[in-house]
């Protein structure tokens, strides 16, 4: 009977401990640590840490908030020194006491920066809350970050400082970490951004991210500067938005419906754009170079006020397959994009994919090469308009001597190499209007009277050239 009872005892202790739990409020005035064995601590009340003071929240403890006001509910703040460093098996939580609760329900954790607050802070989950993890001062040094959860938060970080994230999730916030618009910047490394509104915004001194994903949110990044190597931009609404300063390498955007948009002074090298609604609007002075923008709803879209400098800036990409248009003037400046690869050796079908001056008289036009197979050999260059370059590929000089250019009635064509060569003319649109075996040693006439004034153009089917000629 007496081995009964003691069973007993430590069965009703077992139970005990299973539903043990501490309700905290009020001042912190003396040295305190929350252990996992008191665990969860509800806040019941606002907690406040006084100067001087240490609270200490062992790994794997649940902080749980009672209320529903994130404006003018319940907050912890630091007036002193809150540690709070869990492990990556058991991470300290800070939660909404209302079960599976999506949405804000306090204020977050306040440090009072001016009284000396400090945190550290590693392994923790801060959910629910107005305005997350803040500080109310300036602080020169770096919040370092690393095992962190976001989640549910209208602002996961709010605070003027050097952010370091290494191997953190931020979901469902509202602002992941926003506008330090006084001082601070942001690093990201191993990180995943997934399902915010916006991820960064107005970031002072810029971000740094590596190694990363942004997925599913409304706004990745807006009006940053900085460097964003080898990440993943997915789903979102608008991946880069309004920003400058940026380099952008080995980094991937699929089915956004804005990749890239109104982006200036900025370089962007080796990076993979696909299926996205617009891939890349590009403005004055970037440099866009060795990229994959391929099947896309509009490849490449140029808001550019500087007559002809694409010509150098916008260079080595493979432009391709694209389904409204590989590319569009968004300006009435005339550019070149010679030194881009279109993936296609006939023009008819390559202006089709381009929408410039000639669908639209507003707009600009665009100069073009057309590439072998392979996008390394520029075989010649369509010219619409005189930019002034002279950087034109060999292959590109003509071995027939076309004239008058304009033409008005007749257009003569004659072989300065000797050999039958096959000539197409056609519209714009690739529609065959004449076509003519010009022997050796003849000089073809080619009657265009009767066709209306425009741009034609007249191809070598033998070498695949294509030649610009104008009807007046």
């Amino acid at each position: 009977m007496k081995k009964i009872w003691v069973s007993f005892i430590l069965l009703l202790a077992f139970l005990s401990c299973l539903n043990a739990q501490t309700n905290v409020s009020g001042g912190i005035y003396s040295n305190t640590t929350w252990t996992l064995a008191n665990s969860p601590y509800i806040l019941t009340g606002s907690v406040v840490i006084f100067p001087g003071k240490t609270l200490t929240i062992e790994p794997g403890v649940e902080v749980r908030v009672q209320g529903n006001d994130p404006t003018g509910g319940l907050y912890l703040e630091v007036r002193g020194t809150l540690n709070a460093v869990g492990t990556p098996s058991a991470p300290i939580s800070f939660i909404s006491d209302i079960p599976n609760e999506t949405y804000y329900t306090w204020y977050g954790i306040s440090i009072k920066g001016d009284q000396g607050g400090t945190v550290n802070m590693n392994y923790f989950t801060l959910k629910n809350t107005m305005y997350g993890l803040m500080n109310n001062v300036v602080t020169y040094d770096t919040l370092a970050l690393k095992g962190c959860t976001f989640m549910y938060n209208n602002y996961g970080i709010s605070w003027n400082t050097n952010v370091k994230l290494d191997s953190s999730f931020m979901s469902y916030n509202g602002v992941g970490v926003g506008m330090m618009i006084m001082y601070g910047s942001v690093t990201a490394v191993n990180s995943v951004f997934d399902n915010n509104f916006a991820n960064m915004t107005t970031i002072a001194n810029g971000m740094y991210l590596y190694n990363s994903s942004f997925t599913n949110g409304g706004n990745a990044i807006i009006g940053a500067f900085g460097v964003i190597d080898n990440c993943l931009f997915d789903s979102n609404e608008f991946a880069i938005q309004e920003s400058g300063g940026l380099t952008i390498t080995n980094t991937t955007f699929t089915s956004n419906g804005t990749a890239i948009k109104g982006i200036t002074g900025s370089k962007i090298m080796n990076c993979t754009f696909n299926y996205n609604g617009v891939a890349l609007e590009v403005a004055d002075n970037s440099e866009v170079e060795n990229n994959f923008i391929n099947e896309n709803e509009i490849g490449l879209a140029l808001a550019v006020n500087t007559p002809g400098q694409l010509v150098s800036n916008v260079k080595n990409n493979e432009i391709c397959n694209n389904t409204f248009f590989n590319v569009e003037n968004r300006t009435n400046v005339n550019l070149g994009l010679e030194k881009n690869c279109f993936c296609n050796q006939d023009s008819a079908v390559i202006e089709t994919l381009i929408y410039d001056g000639y669908d639209d008289i507003t707009r600009g036009l665009i100069n073009y090469a057309i590439y072998d197979t392979t996008c390394q050999v520029a075989l010649y260059y369509v010219t619409k308009v005189d930019l002034g370059t002279t950087d034109i590929p060999e292959s590109s000089v003509s071995s027939l001597m076309i004239y008058p250019n304009p033409a008005t009635e007749i257009l003569y064509v004659a072989d300065t190499q000797g050999g039958e060569i096959l000539l197409t003319l056609t519209d714009i649109q690739g529609k065959i209007l004449r076509e003519h075996l010009l022997a050796v040693n003849e000089k073809a006439e080619i009657e265009v009277r009767d066709l209306p004034s425009g741009i034609y153009f007249l191809k070598e089917n033998n070498s695949g050239a294509v030649y610009r000629v104008i009807k007046e």
